[in-house]
C-alpha cells in the first residue's frame, strides 16, 4: 500500500482564520504549501505531476 501525504494548499495572503489553520496542520505534522496571487510555473509543474500520480494509482 502506498502512503499518501496530503499537502495543503492556502492563499500566500493571510489573515486570523488562515493562520489558525496553518498552525492546527503544522502543529499535527502536515506539510501546507502557500501559493501566490503568480504561481509560478515550476508550482504547477510540480502540482500537475502530483496530481497525476494520485489519480493514476487511486482511480
Amino acid at each position: 500500500m502506498v502512503d499518501i501525504k496530503t499537502i495543503l494548499l492556502i492563499p500566500e495572503k493571510t489573515d486570523i482564520e488562515f493562520e489558525d489553520v496553518f498552525a492546527t496542520w503544522t502543529g499535527r505534522g502536515e506539510e501546507i504549501r502557500r501559493l501566490g496571487k503568480y504561481v509560478s510555473h515550476s508550482q504547477l509543474i510540480a502540482l500537475r505531476a502530483y496530481l497525476t500520480l494520485f489519480w493514476t494509482l487511486y482511480k
